[in-house]
């Protein structure tokens, strides 16, 4: 049965409230139990006339067993409690709410949906709950879908508060500013659904900016194309117990900037294409757990107070963390990344800097440690770049055009029991140590590197065959290598430093190479083509062959 249309001028709050029923009165003496008779058995619709506008509230009650809709006039103002409050009872099914403009003293709009069908929130205008949330969604356990979608929203404690107890999907959608003081700009929850999606413009709480939590079987996705801030806590917080966690954000601030967890069986995602801050903590921190899949980090600009970015996966898939911005970590790391199981970790960084190391690269996981930079890489206390991997395992380290490697601490490439490969592009610059540490390990500087700031280049001890392949110039020490090739193919250089330990030294490109250092190799020199120029001094203890 369905509410007979009313004429009114003005639709006052209800002042009273019975199960199924609608209470207060219309000005001009018109009684409201007209408007409400629909909802008592049957569901209903509840219309307010939109030419006209409401000085008080709306307060709706389905019992079923249809569905329960209230519209709205364009504006609703409430002063002393909600400004739509609409409930579908247990033997109800869809609840749909749609207004414009609406304001209440506790919230703007409460829907508690105990039926068994769907809840749906549409709100056009600006809605506001000046004293606790803007807009409160409930979808009880008998409930399928969540549905909300909002313009522009103001909540003193939460702006939108979205859970789904239900059996299906969550969607929360603003177009508008999305604002709260003291809590969460967007706060959703599925509890046992399907999949959490989020999509919004800007957000700001006094919490988390969005803060998002699914428990269901479905994706986590969580979409911003607006600056999303959290002051207390966190920009964008998202945690995920079903399958893939995806965050898709423009730019993101708070204690921490964006906070991911992913507990589910999928991929962990994360994707901002502004800034990102941690204002006391990093700027971004994702963990991909034991049961997921794949996990990527793709980001501009990321600072933190702490740490820059920090990357874990525990998962099963590969790691990878890719930055076309600088990245800093103030009083941490740069950029750290951890794989611990996956299938491989690659990192691919323009700027990072950080007061201990700027790049800390771990993989105990199977696969490739694969590092590539094309800007300033700055370590402080400790590397420039370090990386830590099973012995014997593959680690990469490209140093593009363009690059240049330093730390405070002098240290600028460390690797651990890797089998490292070490490519140190024409363009880029390196200054301080490179230390490569156990492995069978390769470094290669080609032609138009600059190493003049170069203090040592170090192949690591033990029974290992390591290879220092030189197309220019070099200024530091070198020492504990087996293989030393020089090619001057590319034109003439000098290696001014000391040469120590096993190595066999070879010759080679038509151009000429001076070796002016007090060197002590063992292995030999071989000249297998162009000019190798030095002194008594020059060639170590071996055998010297002239081809």
């Amino acid at each position: 049965m369905r509410a007979k249309s009313v004429e009114a001028k003005q639709f006052t709050a209800p002042t009273n409230r019975k199960n199924g029923q609608v209470g207060g009165k219309l000005a001009g003496g018109y009684s409201l139990a007209a408007l409400a008779a629909g909802l008592v058995l049957g569901g209903g619709l509840l219309m307010a006339p939109a030419a006209f506008g409401l000085t008080g509230g709306i307060v709706a009650v389905g019992n079923g067993p249809g569905a329960l809709t209230v519209t709205a006039p364009t504006v609703v103002t409430e002063t002393a409690r909600d400004g739509i409050n609409a409930t579908n009872t247990a033997s109800g099914s869809d609840l749909t709410i749609t207004g414009t403009d609406v304001s209440g003293a506790i919230s703007g709009i409460y829907a508690n949906n105990l039926g068994r069908g769907a809840l749906s929130v549409t709100s056009t205008g600006i809605v506001v709950g000046s004293g606790l949330i803007g807009i409160f969604a409930i979808n009880g356990a008998q409930g399928s879908n969540l549905t909300v979608s909002a313009a522009e929203v103001t909540g003193r404690y939460v702006g939108i508060r979205a859970a789904n107890y239900g059996s299906g999907a969550l969607s929360v959608t603003s177009t508008g500013h999305v604002s709260a003081e003291i809590f969460d700009g967007i706060y959703a929850t599925n509890t046992s659904g399907t999949d959490l999606t989020v999509s919004s413009a800007s957000v700001s709480g006094g919490r988390f900016g969005i803060a998002a939590v699914n428990r269901g079987s479905g994706n986590l996705s969580v979409t911003s194309n607006g600056s999303v801030v959290g002051t207390g806590y966190g920009g964008i917080s998202a945690r995920n117990f079903g399958a893939n966690l995806t965050i898709a954000a423009d730019s993101a601030s708070g204690n921490i900037g964006i906070d991911a967890i992913n507990y589910g069986t999928g991929s962990l995602s994360v994707t901002a294409t502004g800034a990102v801050t941690g204002t006391d903590g990093s700027g971004i921190t994702a963990l991909n757990q034991f049961s997921g899949s794949n996990m990527s980090v793709n980001v501009a600009g990321v600072t933190g107070t702490t740490d820059g970015i920090v990357a874990r996966n525990v998962g099963s898939g590969t790691l990878s963390v890719t930055s076309t911005g600088a990245v800093t970590g103030a009083s941490g790391v740069g950029l750290v990344a951890r794989n611990y199981r996956g299938s491989g970790l690659t990192v691919s960084t323009a700027s990072v800097s950080g007061s201990s190391n700027g790049i800390y690269a771990r993989n105990i996981g199977t696969g490739v440690l694969s590092i590539a930079t094309s800007g300033a890489i700055r370590g402080g206390t400790g590397a420039a770049i370090q990386t830590s991997s099973n012995a014997g395992s593959a680690v990469l380290i490209n140093l593009r055009s363009g690059s240049s490697v330093s730390s405070i601490s002098g240290t600028a490439i460390v690797d651990g029991a890797g089998d490292a490969v070490v490519t140190i592009s024409a363009g880029a610059v390196v200054n301080g140590s490179i230390s490569l540490g156990a492995g069978n390990d390769t470094l290669n500087i080609m032609a138009g590197a600059s190493l003049a700031g170069v203090t040592a280049l170090d192949g690591g001890s033990g029974s290992f065959m390591d290879t220092l392949n030189i197309n220019a110039g070099v200024a530091g020490a070198i020492r504990d290598w087996e293989i030393i090739n020089v090619n001057a193919s590319g034109g003439n250089f000098a290696i001014s430093g000391a040469i120590s330990g096993t190595a066999l030294l070879t010759k080679t490109g038509s151009g000429a190479v001076t070796l002016s250092g007090v060197n002590s190799f063992s292995g030999g020199t071989t000249i297998a083509s162009g000019i190798l120029i030095g002194n008594t001094q020059s060639f170590g203890t071996g055998a010297i062959v002239n081809n």
